[in-house]
């Protein structure tokens, strides 16, 4: 489902280029390179999720929703608002869970490896998406009623706004942040500095954050610095893909006997000696 792409490419495309214009002169230059590696692994996972076919849709569809419990007329208004809302908030414990669960950070940390923060980033993402257990996260709106095609309808909604959020060519956006995600939040989720880190991951919204104590505003005392905790040895998409699941796995065959709290504890979780 790529339509949603439709409607934001041109304004996109506008942004891109002034962010590139942004750099011209600086101090920095625009990570060309680090946008290759971006376009390749967003390439293996469009081609996987080819492969993959329809499978979270199929679990969705097949398994959860003849079970609902209500039903929703889906050409309402209201409840696509409704279910936006839903999406939004199941989305919040996801990503929030994607960074103290193992397993999930695993697959996501492949997002935190840009040392730079440009729109194409965006699309910096592992292949294996929901097919790594995010889909439980969306399961309880399916059995609320939601049609698994409106939830994904709305997802792809809420995943497309998140496109021009990963940059730092656009300052802070006033009172516009107090309720929906932007730039500047997003660029604190995307630090490395111990400040930042573990805050601020609404999609559309960053009204969860405020809520569950994980919001963060950015801060002229301390300026983001980019890249994932631990450095990658090298650049190349292979590692940038692997390097956490190889590290994962390594150390379950180091303590197979803690194995589940390697898998499900926090990254960097070690039993006690």
């Amino acid at each position: 489902m790529e339509w949603p792409y439709l409607y934001i490419a041109p304004p996109l495309f506008v942004l891109w280029i002034y962010e590139i214009a942004t750099y011209r002169g600086g101090v920095r230059a625009y990570p060309w390179t680090d946008v290759g590696v971006t376009i390749v692994l967003a390439t293996l996972r469009n081609t996987v999720s080819r492969l993959a076919g329809g499978t979270a849709l199929y679990v969705l569809g097949n398994l959860v929703y003849p079970y609902r419990w209500f039903d929703w007329d889906s050409n309402s208004w209201a409840t696509w608002f409704a279910v936006w809302f839903g999406v939004e908030f199941a989305y919040y414990w996801f990503h929030r869970m994607s960074h103290q669960i193992r397993w999930l950070w695993a697959e996501h940390s492949v997002h935190h490896t840009a040392t730079q923060l440009v729109l194409w980033h965006s699309l910096r993402l592992g292949i294996l998406g929901n097919y790594h257990g995010g889909v439980l996260f969306f399961m309880p709106l399916v059995l609320l009623g939601v049609a698994p095609e409106l939830l994904v309808e709305v997802f792809m909604v809420n995943l497309v706004y998140q496109t021009w959020i990963h940059t730092d060519a656009l300052p802070r956006l006033g009172p516009f942040e107090w309720v929906f995600n932007t730039p500047a939040h997003h660029r604190v989720h995307h630090a490395s500095n111990r400040r930042y880190w573990g805050s601020n991951f609404g999609g559309t919204l960053i009204v969860f954050d405020r809520c569950f104590g994980t919001f963060q505003a950015e801060s002229d005392e301390e300026p983001v610095v980019y890249g994932p905790p631990d450095p990658l040895p090298d650049r190349n998409p292979w590692t940038v893909l692997t390097f956490e699941w190889r590290r994962l796995f390594s150390d379950l065959l180091a303590n197979p006997r803690h194995a589940l709290g390697t898998l499900f504890r926090a990254p960097g979780w070690r039993p006690e000696p």
